[in-house]
């Protein structure tokens, strides 16, 4: 009587303690645990940057995961399994696509800091860090804010942006500089120095400005404070030249 009184105890507790065991079997920890590693990997790599999509996807399949695995799901192994299995293969794709697009990016900004360079260099010939300052200044500082960015991978967006804006400004100086000297050539007043013989006449015949000598009046009256006779020059008197009215 009494044995036969066990056997129903017995047998609930073996049935508990297979139950108990068929759970943790049913649980893909090594499953997990790769995907784990492997998200981390694919963080890593900047997939934050360059793949944020995917990356918010298996985000949200590894915290299923991480759910499963502490028993707040009642997905079975196989759900689980499958769900580890998407983690690792989306980790793996932005491993690869982000190594890739870094080394993409890479090669642009360092082809277009190179270009900038020259040009900068172009540039200073034709005089830009006088004649163009404000844009060779900012095409310097892109340059050099260019090649701080690209120290760090996940910031190539930035990088490639700053070289594409040096690159960019180093073109306009080439272009701006000779057009800037020559207008401001132009707005600056002419003056010309006086050499032995020479008359307000012939002055004002030889001047480019006007090449006729009829206009020896309008030299005398815009240098009255050093002429004070107009058939009296002295070889060396620095003359200004007003442009024609």
């Amino acid at each position: 009587m009494h044995a036969t009184a066990m056997l129903p105890r017995t047998f609930v507790f073996f049935c508990f303690l297979l139950l108990l065991v068929s759970g943790c079997a049913r649980m893909p920890l090594q499953e997990i645990s790769n995907a784990r590693d492997l998200m981390e990997a694919a963080k890593s790599s900047c997939a934050k940057v360059y793949m944020p999509k995917e990356l918010g996807e298996a985000t949200d399949k590894l915290d299923t995961l991480e759910e499963g695995r502490n028993r707040r799901s009642l997905k079975d192994k196989r759900e689980l399994e499958a769900l580890a299995a998407d983690v690792q293969d989306l980790s793996k794709q932005m491993i690869n696509q982000t190594a890739r697009t870094k080394s993409e990016m890479r090669e642009r900004i360092q082809e277009k800091i190179v270009a900038a360079i020259k040009r900068i260099h172009e540039g200073e010939a034709a005089e830009a860090n006088r004649y163009a300052r404000s844009s060779y200044l900012k095409a310097v500082e892109r340059v050099q804010e260019a090649r701080l960015l690209f120290q760090d991978e996940c910031r190539y967006p930035e990088a490639l942006e700053k070289s594409e804006e040096a690159l960019s400004l180093a073109e306009a100086i080439i272009i701006e500089a000779p057009v800037f000297k020559e207008e401001l050539e132009q707005k600056l007043p002419e003056y010309h120095i006086v050499r032995t013989g020479e008359t307000l006449k012939s002055i004002a015949r030889d001047s480019s400005l006007y090449g006729d000598e009829s206009y020896w009046e309008l030299i005398y009256k815009a240098n009255r404070d050093q002429i004070r006779d107009p058939r009296i020059l002295y070889p060396g008197q620095q003359l200004y030249l007003p442009k024609k009215p």
